[in-house]
């Protein structure tokens, strides 16, 4: 396969996936708001920490992973657990909405698990991971991708894949920490009150969303 219609081929259909909304996408913002860019790196790092060893099963599987995740035994167990997970980062950042006080945010120390749930990557890798829809977006819509690299071979053809498709989780989730960092810093506290209720009000739907889906 020509090598340009080969990368183009990855960078149309991982924009499929890496631009579409969902709940990694705004917790990313979410973290974003407080840590700047650098949380989105790190929560495209637990992207990256679960997602290659699970694209190197598919292509070793070929496909029949989808199988299994679509499964009511299967994907209803990861959905409870997205959402649920989802949900709970909804709370922190309603929690957080609370606690700013005439422009100040008023908080008390944090308990150690909650600041190790607010980890990037750990937030990466679980709503990855965990993530029924992205597991089956692999083992689907991006099968393709994985079918081509191996006509390169497996040494050859996978790891020039995944680097030419990986990059565009790290520019837009960097992006969408450092877009909501920087707006945050001229809405005032108020507007930084509506912007975090509003990220967990958007969180909460894509829970509910999820478990919708996976149910009906």
């Amino acid at each position: 396969m020509d090598f340009l219609v080969f990368s183009l081929s990855i960078i149309g259909i991982t924009a499929t996936g890496a631009l579409a909304p969902g709940p990694l996408s705004v917790t990313t913002l979410a973290l974003g708001i407080r840590g700047g860019w650098r949380t989105g790196f790190l929560v495209a790092v637990g992207h990256t920490i679960f997602e290659l060893p699970y694209v190197v099963v598919l292509a070793l599987l070929l496909g029949n992973v989808s199988t299994f995740i679509e499964k009511p035994q299967v994907k209803l167990p990861l959905s409870l657990i997205t959402a649920a997970f989802t949900i709970f980062f909804a709370y922190l950042l309603i929690n957080d909405a609370l606690k700013v006080r005439n422009g100040y945010y008023v908080s008390n120390v944090s308990s150690s698990i909650i600041m190790k749930l607010r980890s990037p990557i750990l937030v990466g890798v679980v709503l990855t991971g965990f993530n029924p829809f992205f597991l089956i977006w692999w083992a689907t819509v991006g099968l393709p991708l994985i079918e081509n690299a191996l006509k390169l071979g497996f040494i050859t053809g996978i790891p020039l894949m995944y680097v030419l498709h990986v990059w565009m989780d790290y520019v837009w989730l960097t992006f969408l920490a450092y877009t909501s960092s920087t707006g945050a810093k001229h809405l005032g506290f108020k507007g930084y009150k509506l912007l975090l209720f509003t990220l967990a009000f958007v969180l909460i739907i894509f829970a509910i969303h999820i478990i919708s889906v996976t149910l009906f």
